[in-house]
């Protein structure tokens, strides 16, 4: 995956956005009203994603969503995590993958480290150590989940057409 274009990519469709937004509204969005709402949107899309896989329903015989919705929804939390870093000029490289883990336990450590960002008054290190861990996280869950660097770039392009189509009708 070149995160690299990935991030700047992402930052063009972020102003997009925002510029789209001021002109519906006539005011700025709020820099820390921005950062939380990104946040909680990544969280929104882990539970999406974690929903496609079932891997926490033992109480359920149907199976996994299809591979497309998975990794569908593996873009969407791509997306949010890239516009967070865009946010807080934060980058990271090709992750490592974390091995040793359910399914489950990566979701589970995944919702805590998103969460982590919220503490404003945590040192800058500590944010950047937890966005970084967090990137770990989200890239051992794609390969988990059995997806190659190419699949979810390519998923990603494809999520990332879409939402300049939204943009243009109004979504």
């Amino acid at each position: 995956m070149d995160l690299d274009k990935l991030y700047k990519l992402q930052a063009e469709l972020d102003r997009t956005i925002l510029e789209n937004e001021k002109k519906r509204t006539g005011k700025e969005m709020n820099k820390n009203t921005l950062l939380e709402q990104t946040i909680l949107a990544l969280l929104v899309e882990v539970g999406e994603l974690a929903n496609t896989t079932r891997c926490f329903k033992h109480w359920s015989k149907k199976g996994t969503m299809g591979k497309e919705i998975i990794l569908d929804e593996l873009a969407d939390v791509w997306h949010f995590y890239l516009s967070l870093g865009n946010q807080m000029v934060i980058r990271t490289d090709k992750p490592l993958v974390l091995t040793g883990y359910t399914l489950t336990q990566l979701f589970i450590k995944t919702y805590e480290k998103a969460s982590r960002l919220t503490e404003i008054e945590s040192s800058s290190l500590f944010i950047r150590n937890t966005y970084k861990s967090l990137g770990v996280l989200i890239y051992s869950l794609g390969k988990e989940l059995g997806f190659t660097d190419a699949e979810v770039e390519q998923a990603y392009m494809k999520k990332h057409k879409e939402n300049y189509k939204r943009q243009e009708e109004g979504y």
